[in-house]
């Protein structure tokens, strides 16, 4: 497209046997700045990371989006990429709020962060080992979701909350669930 003000940002969810982390991600060959990540073994045999990557001011246009991990992927290795774009963005982003949380049984994805500045855009992604996709909710502003995926025995969910006044904001999704890791970061 062509951005005003762009920010560019990528949530990563990588679902291995082994430990396998975003090693670097790009964007027209420009790196992105890492935001948050989490790494657990939520289960015997699986690995999660979770991740949300950020460029301030992309390139506009068509652009390759690049992301690169620690280890080769395999066939039995699951990820989920969502890039988004954010027209109107600050450009100079200096620093990025993120909130890391996990549990293991059978409790929903949820977590709180609180930006300190008013007009910042909050996104959020979860990996859980539920077999149902779950459904976003948010408080005190709901969550509009970007993406969700259902892989069988796991799934896994972004959205974002554009949050016009600065203040705690639970980021959550609900619905049959097990154990889970999820990310939040908050961009200016």
């Amino acid at each position: 497209g062509t951005p005003t003000n762009g920010l560019l940002a990528v949530a990563i969810g990588v679902v291995a046997s082994t430990v396998k982390t975003v090693s670097s991600a790009s964007f027209n060959s420009v790196a992105l700045a890492s935001g948050v990540a989490l790494q657990v073994s939520p289960t015997i045999g699986v690995q999660y990371e979770n991740s949300i990557w950020y460029l301030s001011a992309p390139t506009a246009g068509t652009q390759t989006l690049s992301v690169t991990f620690s280890a080769i992927m395999t066939t039995a290795d699951f990820m989920i990429i969502v890039p988004t774009w954010w027209n109107g963005a600050h450009q100079t982003q200096a620093s990025v709020l993120g909130s890391t949380q996990t549990a293991n049984g059978a409790t929903d994805p949820s977590l709180s962060i609180t930006p300190a500045s008013n007009d910042q855009v909050i996104i959020d992604f979860y990996l859980s080992e539920s077999n149902n996709i779950l459904s976003a909710g948010g408080s005190p502003a709901a969550q509009t979701v970007l993406q969700t995926h259902d892989i069988g025995p796991r799934t896994g969910g972004a959205s974002y909350v554009i949050q016009t006044t600065a203040g705690a904001q639970t980021m959550n999704w609900t619905g049959a669930d097990d154990n889970w890791a999820q990310v939040a970061a908050s961009f200016l």
